[in-house]
């Protein structure tokens, strides 16, 4: 059987980490990470020794014209690939936090908030936070067993 495309993708990228790759969903990056610009939205995975994120170049014709309205109001966020790579060893606690009104879980309802407490480079504690639609306990679990 042929290899899919994204079957391909992921091989390669385990074989550029040199590790598997153990869950993945789309997300949206909220902050907390170095001078990574919020609101990007791609890939977070999970390997044998890091939680990673990136973005991927988008190249339709509907995105493309509100780059073009980004741009032409001084925000230059570019089409270009985004990536960083969270180290499991940094990673101290992880936290899921859902609405807790039953009213907005209904009529306004919002994906869950992660946030992943890790020591940075300069051993400060500092938290990332992202939202994600699908996995999201899975993530979180698998993330919370893997914290020293």
């Amino acid at each position: 059987m042929a290899e899919t495309e994204v079957e391909r993708f992921w091989r390669e990228t385990e074989e550029r980490l040199g590790e598997r790759v153990h869950l993945y969903s789309l997300g949206q990056y909220l902050g907390g990470y170095g001078d990574v610009r919020s609101g990007a939205w791609g890939l977070f995975y999970i390997s044998d020794s890091a939680l990673h994120f990136q973005t991927f170049p988008n190249q339709n014709w509907f995105s493309t014209i509100f780059r073009s309205i980004a741009r032409n109001r001084g925000r230059d966020d570019e089409a270009t690939e985004m990536e960083f790579t969270l180290p499991q060893a940094s990673i101290r606690e992880v936290q899921l936090h859902g609405e807790r009104s039953l009213f907005r879980r209904i009529f306004a309802p919002q994906p869950p908030t992660v946030s992943v407490f890790y020591i940075n480079e300069d051993g400060n504690e500092s938290e990332l936070r992202f939202l994600m639609d699908m996995k999201v306990k899975e993530f979180v679990n698998l993330l919370s067993a893997r914290a020293p």
